[in-house]
């Protein structure tokens, strides 16, 4: 799918900590206190890493490739 590889390739170009926390979040489904608890970080770090990782796609992708994609 074009989509996927078009996600793909921007998830890339998110650092790893931001790709990280939203991974566990929209791919995998963690809740943020989860992902506090995986990664060793605060769960505000968490949010804070989420919604970078979000925001950075936005402007990689369009808003609207972002919401579809984290569903």
């Amino acid at each position: 799918c074009e989509l996927r590889g078009a996600v793909n390739e921007a998830l890339l170009a998110v650092p790893e900590l931001l790709r990280e926390a939203f991974l566990l979040r929209h791919h995998h489904g963690y809740t943020y206190d989860e992902i506090a608890g995986i990664t060793g970080a605060g769960e505000s770090a968490v949010k804070m890493r989420v919604h970078r990782a979000r925001e950075m796609l936005r402007a990689l992708l369009g808003d609207d490739d972002v919401t579809d994609a984290a569903h």
